[in-house]
This record gives C-alpha cells, sequence and structure tokens, in this order.
C-alpha cells in the first residue's frame, strides 16, 4: 500500500511494530517510542494491522487528537484496533473529517450503530481487496506440494506475534 500511493505521488509515512528494512521514499517509524511522532504528521491514516494484544484498541482519544488538521481513518485491517466510541467523538467533536471503514468491532455492523447514518461515515462492505480465484488456487495448490514433500511453503504464522 505504501509503495502504490508514494509511486502515485503521495507522501508516505508508514509504522511497523519494530525495526525493519528501508522502503524507497517511505519515511518509515517504528516502535512504540515512535507512535506519536508518526501519528503527528499523518492526515490520511490507513489501517493495515493484524488484531494483536498489542493493537486492539490503538486508535483511541489521544490517537485521534494527534492527526493533523482534516485528518481522515481508514480501516481495512481489523475491527478491533479502532476505539469505535472515540471515532464518533473525533467525528463529532471536529478532530476527524472522516472516516472510510470496512471492518468493526462486530461483524456485520448491527443495524442500530452510529456509523451507517453518519453523514462523514463511509462503509464498505468487507471486501477490501477481492480475491482473484485462479492467482489464489495456484497459490494454495504450490503451498500444499511444498507441505507435502517437506519443503517450506511460506508466510507462516508466529503465534507469538499472533499472526
Amino acid at each position: 500500500m505504501a509503495a502504490a500511493l508514494r509511486d502515485e505521488g503521495y507522501p508516505v509515512s508508514a509504522f511497523r511494530r519494530g525495526e525493519g528494512p528501508a522502503v524507497d521514499g517511505v519515511r518509515v517509524f517504528h516502535g512504540p517510542d515512535q507512535w506519536s511522532q508518526f501519528l503527528a504528521g499523518i492526515r490520511v491514516l490507513i489501517l493495515l494491522a493484524p488484531l494483536t494484544e498489542q493493537t486492539r484498541g490503538i486508535i483511541y482519544d489521544a490517537a485521534l487528537s494527534s492527526l493533523g488538521p482534516g485528518g481522515w481513518l481508514v480501516n481495512v485491517g481489523r475491527g478491533g484496533l479502532i476505539d469505535e466510541p472515540a471515532v464518533l467523538r473525533a467525528l463529532e467533536d471536529g478532530r476527524l473529517e472522516g472516516a472510510s471503514l470496512d471492518v468493526f468491532a462486530t461483524e456485520p455492523l448491527p443495524a442500530g450503530h452510529p456509523f451507517w447514518l453518519h453523514p462523514r461515515v463511509r462503509i464498505t462492505p468487507h471486501v477490501a481487496a477481492v480475491t482473484r480465484v485462479g492467482p489464489s488456487a495456484q497459490q494454495i495448490a504450490r503451498r500444499i506440494l511444498a507441505l507435502r514433500s517437506g519443503a517450506d511453503a511460506g508466510r507462516a504464522v508466529d503465534r507469538s506475534l499472533g499472526y
């Protein structure tokens, strides 16, 4: 996502759990000590993070207050990343200009939830990406064959990290 936005000419910053490789043209922040500094320079915050004990509710009142003027929140990661009442408060008091939400703490989003009628909330139908059947079937087949032959199937879940 960062590379795609960078390639379209947008200034991009990214945040990751720990140190990692540099990304050309992307300012990368990492670790809890840099979280506030990262948020302070963001106008559009796009969440792609997994839901872990460390990321649950990571977007709450203080984080939303740290965003730049006219800030937008886009969540295509996991619903539990955001404190939904905090997002509503930030929308009402003007700290947040708008939100585009694809995922929610409760799925499906209950019929009476305030997000449905809020004029500055855009709701998408939980399809942040469309699965292409052909490439997906090929990927699954390659991994099954790798596992059967005792080879590394790649992209294993690290249970200690939660993803």
